[in-house]
């Protein structure tokens, strides 16, 4: 554990709420939101970031591919929310939905870019 990189515990850190956001939305794609549903998608999604953790060879590219696939996956919710939806949005309600999209697309950016240039994460998982 003293070989991680303090920047590692903060993408461990920060990616639980962005993944329980993503497990959250995927739920309620076409259920109601049901609890154990919500909590297999978030474990499924949380695979990555445990393995990460446990200084598993490949993981960096498994935490890209959830990334990219996370963002991914949540603007195509989002495009199909407004386009199924029986209500027009409003500007606010636009504002959020395009907040989401693009944090999410900005955070699997910066990571990408992390795991793809990082020395640190280069020797530690190689």
């Amino acid at each position: 554990m003293k070989d991680i990189d303090i920047l590692l515990w903060v993408y461990v850190v920060g990616s639980i709420p962005v993944l329980l956001f993503y497990a959250a939305g995927f739920a309620g794609w076409f259920f109601d939101y049901p609890l154990p549903l919500f909590a297999t998608i978030f474990l499924i999604l949380a695979a990555p970031v445990v393995m990460l953790v446990l200084k598993m060879a490949s993981v960096p590219a498994w935490n890209m591919l959830l990334l990219w696939g996370g963002a991914v996956l949540l603007t195509t919710r989002i495009i199909w929310a407004v386009q199924v939806g029986d209500s027009e949005i409003g500007r606010r309600e636009a504002t959020i939905l395009l907040s989401c999209t693009t944090g999410s697309m900005l955070w699997a950016g910066i990571w990408t870019a992390y795991f793809l240039t990082s020395e640190r994460i280069a020797q530690t998982f190689s």
